[in-house]
């Protein structure tokens, strides 16, 4: 399995200054659509898990925060020699879905022992509707192995602007991260990391009600423009 190094940096800001150029003008995706991101921890081992609605997801969070970050893909995508040549460069490992991918786990313990920030989607898969899925918790194994904290985040409109199975169309897009949750120290057993992942999941669904306080999400913005469509067209001429 290949290694992310520090030699990969270079080209993972590179790729990633560009990234943020297009998200910022493809899905709206500037400072004030960022919240808490000074959350995450400069230095450290840490993982960064957010819910999971669109190819989209990985260049949002990537775009959000500062530090590097590592992140699992799934296998697949690493036949292809080009785009697993580049993935892997931008610190990316391939993870068997579906099954117990002990390789992949082990990867993700090393490099969170290193010092490094990795990305999880603890729901396992992209999501069919949209919603919060539930949170799978061997992204809690790894963290517990590691002694590492576990930034939980929010992210809106990716599923609006790419969803699973349909076509790319621009869509304000906004991410919000809470405060690390910590794993040191916590006893290693099933129900501890289940319960733990219960709650990272309780959080996560906070922060969509905040965002929702704050100015509401893309659900509804789109519902409502739905909603107007129609009424406009039942209106009398």
């Amino acid at each position: 399995m290949k290694r992310y190094t520090k030699q990969a940096e270079p080209l993972y800001l590179f790729c990633r200054f560009w990234v943020r150029l297009t998200l910022r003008f493809l899905l709206r995706l500037n400072r004030s659509a960022i919240r808490g991101a000074e959350n995450v921890p400069e230095t450290g081992g840490v993982i960064v898990a957010s819910n999971h609605a669109s190819v989209l997801d990985p260049p949002v969070i990537a775009s959000a925060v500062e530090r590097p970050l590592t992140y699992l893909a799934k296998e697949e995508l690493f036949k292809n020699r080009l785009i697993g040549w580049f993935i892997g460069s931008l610190g990316a490992f391939p993870v068997k879905r579906g099954r117990n991918d002990r390789q992949a786990m082990r990867a993700a313990i090393d490099l969170l022992k290193e010092g490094r920030g990795v990305v999880f989607f603890p729901e396992g898969t992209r999501s069919r509707t949209g919603e919060i899925g539930r949170m799978k918790p061997g992204f809690v194994l790894v963290a517990a192995e590691a002694e590492v904290p576990v930034v939980p985040a929010y992210i809106d409109g990716t599923f609006e602007a790419w969803p699973r199975g349909g076509k790319f169309h621009p869509a304000k897009v906004r991410v919000a991260f809470g405060e690390p949750m910590e794993t040191k120290g916590m006893e290693r057993s099933g129900r501890a990391y289940r319960e733990f992942a219960a709650r990272f999941e309780a959080e996560v669904r906070r922060l969509r009600e905040e965002m929702l306080e704050a100015g509401g999400d893309a659900r509804c913005d789109r519902a409502d423009g739905a909603a107007s469509a129609v009424t406009r067209k039942g209106r009398p001429k």
